[in-house]
């Protein structure tokens, strides 16, 4: 429809009901009137009642309209000023000219203290660069911008995180403004802090701790474990191994020949990494040549953990321990099979030197009870 039509349209339309109206009300007074002065007496009083049907009937429509007025105002109280986030409009020179009751309660100001006072003045003065660049942005390209930064509440002088997303108003051409949306993140903020903290905790203890550390997902096939992935390694895994170069990459790739040599420990991580069941052992691993102890657990589901100490040399010193054990018990068994023949020995020449009448020559030969020791 042609909005140039419409408000004839609206009349003919208001008209009509009108001349609908006054015909059911009218129809005996009507024919009372042509009898006694027909002609334009009668269309004059008709004229008169339509029009004050009209009038009725606008009066009507305005209160309704009334009504609908007041009902759209107390939406837009609910869903303005009583929004969660802060609403304020500035002019191109950032003095807030319009602001909701959020805004207001955000920076502990009455409304009427509000307007007309610029947004920099409750913007922490370390991040005031912050601000300008936004609203500098803003204006010159008309398109939505945002950003994070601090302000300030003026009833407790507290600081509070907030971010603000701004867009240019369209609505008047001559004077420039944009509407600016303020959120309260400070609880977001504190707890990217503790993120933020933990992990740099995290990393540190990561980085300097002394045992191995491989963070690791497992391939399988066939449901079988068959590979994994290097996720993330800490710096005593490439001291200790020599591998380097290695997050991203699978172990078949970085050790060749491991699924062939030692697919056992494969089978092993696959176990702890799809049963969530922790494991310690020791291992030698015949394609590195190299012993290792082994930690492992499962953060989730398919992927696993393990912290090791490389015990190459710890197994060589006790397996140079044992062959020395096993020669010191060789030395042992000879010097007392030796001692043993000895004493046989001096028993045998006290026997004899008793049975011809002489005293024993070796005293401190056992024999049962004991042999005397010989006498001077």
């Amino acid at each position: 429809m042609n909005t140039k039509d419409a408000p004839v349209d609206v009349a003919a339309e208001l008209r009509r009901r009108a001349e609908e109206i006054a015909a059911k009300t009218t129809t005996q007074s009507k024919k009372y009137i042509e009898s006694l002065s027909p002609g334009e007496p009668w269309r004059l009083i008709h004229e008169l009642q339509v029009h004050q049907i009209e009038l009725d009937m606008q009066h009507e429509e305005l209160r309704r309209t009334q009504a609908e007025l007041d009902a759209s105002r107390a939406r837009f109280f609910d869903l303005y000023d009583l929004a969660p986030a802060g609403y304020v409009t500035l002019n191109d020179k950032g003095i807030i000219i319009e602001a909701n009751l959020t805004a207001c309660a955000m920076l502990a100001v009455a409304r009427g203290a509000l307007l007309m006072q610029p947004l920099s003045k409750f913007i922490l003065k370390e991040d005031q660069d912050i601000y300008y660049l936004h609203r500098k942005q803003l204006f010159e390209t008309e398109k939505s911008q945002s950003c994070d930064l601090r302000m300030i509440r003026k009833g407790d002088g507290m600081t509070f995180w907030a971010h603000l997303e701004g867009t240019a108003a369209k609505e008047d051409k001559d004077e420039p403004s944009c509407r600016i949306v303020i959120v309260d993140i400070t609880e977001r903020k504190q707890a990217e802090m503790k993120i933020r903290v933990s992990e740099e905790h995290y990393r540190s203890l990561f980085g300097n701790m002394l045992n191995g550390f491989a963070y690791c997902r497992m391939i399988y096939q066939n449901g079988r474990p068959y590979d994994f992935t290097y996720l993330d390694v800490n710096h005593a895994f490439e001291t200790q191994t020599g591998l380097t170069n290695v997050i991203g990459r699978n172990v078949s790739e970085v050790i060749p020949g491991i699924r062939e040599s030692d697919q056992e420990i494969i089978e092993i991580y696959g176990g702890v990494a799809m049963t969530g069941v922790p494991a310690r052992f020791e291992r030698y691993v015949k394609a590195l040549s190299m012993w290792f102890s082994l930690s492992v657990y499962s953060p989730i589901k398919d992927h696993f953990v393990v912290v090791f100490d490389v015990i190459t040399e710890r197994k060589k010193a006790e397996s140079t321990m044992a062959e020395q054990l096993d020669e010191l018990r060789r030395w042992h068994d000879v010097t007392i099979g030796r001692e043993n023949r000895v004493a046989e020995i001096k028993r045998e020449v006290n026997e004899v030197l008793v049975k011809y009448g002489e005293p024993p020559r070796y005293g401190s030969v056992i024999d049962g009870g004991g042999v005397p020791p010989a006498k001077a």
